[in-house]
């Protein structure tokens, strides 16, 4: 029972670490609805092409491996480029779901240029989950320190999600002393250290972990008591 709730939150750990597709789907399709006021007839894409561009677009993410397609997709928005905000989002998605990282870089531009003017935390750490797709991970671990210390302890999903993901970082990179130190955050962010009461964010963030059967106070402390021991053993 307890490695099987172990291994469940590994799995969560590891989404979270590498953020892929459906975190990656999260993010740009927020930012593909808040640029949707794109006005099509202000284009100067007809009704009809803009629905030849948006049916190529769904046969093409049925097949991304269709090189002509993809093409065919391109041209269609570099003739028109103001139609390019309502597609890049889709297109980045499927290209980083695809390694292409490359390729995908131009379409991601948009959307975080978009996220850094209107939610410049959230922009950081979609950034940072570029630099783990491309498996820069002492850079993402930087990048997410950096952002834990712009925060400041802001009460947050999002302030407590990069904590968990330091801690992943930490894990994955090996460095047993910042592992612990991030859980140790963790504890403390969430009031479960000595002389601390968990706050109503604390208790609603259990509670959604509860959700999907995952005791995550009682995972952050045995990783971290298995941190502890592992550096005792080592000296």
């Amino acid at each position: 029972m307890e490695e099987n709730q172990s291994s469940k939150v590994e799995t969560m750990l590891t989404k979270l670490l590498l953020h892929r597709r459906e975190c990656l789907w999260g993010l740009f399709l927020f930012c593909l609805s808040a640029c949707a006021w794109i006005v099509i007839a202000g284009s100067g894409f007809s009704c009809h092409k803009h629905l030849e561009l948006k049916n190529m677009m769904a046969r093409w993410q049925e097949k991304p491996n269709d090189l002509v397609l993809f093409e065919k997709v391109s041209q269609a928005l570099k003739k028109h480029p103001k139609l390019l905000r309502q597609y890049d989002a889709s297109i980045a998605q499927t290209l980083i779901g695809m390694a292409c990282y490359d390729q995908a870089a131009p379409y991601t531009d948009g959307p975080l240029a978009y996220l850094r003017n209107e939610s410049p935390e959230h922009a950081s750490f979609s950034e940072t989950t570029l630099l783990i797709e491309k498996g820069l991970y002492q850079d993402s671990l930087e990048k997410a320190i950096r952002l834990k210390e712009q925060m400041g302890k802001e009460e947050s999903f999002l302030y407590f999600h990069n904590l968990l993901r330091i801690a992943s970082l930490q894990k994955h990179l090996s460095n047993l002393p910042g592992e612990m130190a991030a859980w140790e955050d963790c504890k403390e962010f969430l009031g479960w250290k000595e002389g601390l009461s968990a706050s109503c964010f604390s208790e609603e963030i259990l509670r959604l972990y509860k959700e999907k059967n995952i005791d995550l106070k009682e995972y952050v402390q045995n990783r971290s008591d298995e941190c502890s021991s592992a550096m005792k053993s080592s000296f």
